[in-house]
């Protein structure tokens, strides 16, 4: 039989081979652990990343497809579209709006065009009529018309003329004012689309909706009436 001592060592022995075997353990676990745990980190800044990415995409997008929206004018800063558009990293949404960025900038080369008609059909009127008032200023005036005096001698030989009853007549003056009104009618002819629109934005919505179902480049574009002022918009394809 063993003594109460002996047995007392022999359980003291067990419990440390236990925990020496327990820390192994443990540590042959943890380092087989760490790898998989480096991964599941990596993984984690991949998405979180990624889910980054996406909400600065989706955010410039939808900044671009407010500005798209707007009216288009000479002063439309198309290189600040550009610029948006290369922060966007989906593929399919980059080249929808690259599509739709060309048209626009295609429109905005049209309104800076007729900008400039405008300007230099009104130019003219300004250089004529300060011509005029440069004229009206340089005219001389009228000189005054000498009046006859009659000589000494002249007075001694009129003879005493009779008084005459004077006849008056009176006419009766009539004034026809004939007032001619001509409505103002279309002299810019129609674009290769033969529609007519009473808004730009009208005509814009009309062709996109076609550019989408057959995709060709096209531009809006003002038409004039016979007074100089805008009759409506049309829109003309190019082939």
């Amino acid at each position: 039989m063993k003594s109460l001592v002996e047995k007392t060592k022999e359980h003291k022995v067990w419990l440390s081979v236990f925990a020496i075997l327990f820390v192994l353990v443990s540590g042959i676990i943890v380092w087989l652990n760490q790898p998989n745990q480096v991964i599941a980190k990596k993984e984690i800044m991949t998405t979180t990343t990624q889910s980054t990415t996406k909400q600065t995409t989706n955010a410039v997008v939808s900044e671009l497809e407010s500005k798209l929206s707007n009216e288009v004018t000479a002063e439309t800063n198309v290189a600040e579209l550009e610029e948006k558009l290369s922060q966007v990293t989906d593929e399919k949404a980059r080249n929808d709006l690259s599509q739709r960025i060309n048209v626009l900038k295609e429109q905005v080369a049209v309104k800076v065009e007729e900008k400039k008609q405008s300007e230099t059909q009104a130019q003219p009127t300004v250089q004529n009529t300060a011509q005029k008032s440069v004229v009206a200023d340089e005219q001389p005036a009228p000189k005054p018309q000498p009046t006859d005096t009659p000589s000494p001698a002249s007075k001694s030989t009129q003879q005493p003329v009779q008084a005459q009853r004077p006849v008056v007549t009176t006419q009766k003056v009539v004034t026809t004012t004939q007032q001619t009104t001509q409505k103002p009618y279309r002299v810019t002819p129609l674009g290769n689309s033969g529609m007519e629109f009473k808004t730009e934005e009208e005509a814009f919505n009309w062709a996109w909706q076609k550019y989408l179902k057959e995709p060709k480049p096209y531009f809006t574009f003002a038409l004039f009436d016979s007074d100089g002022d805008v009759y409506g918009y049309s829109v003309e394809w190019r082939e």
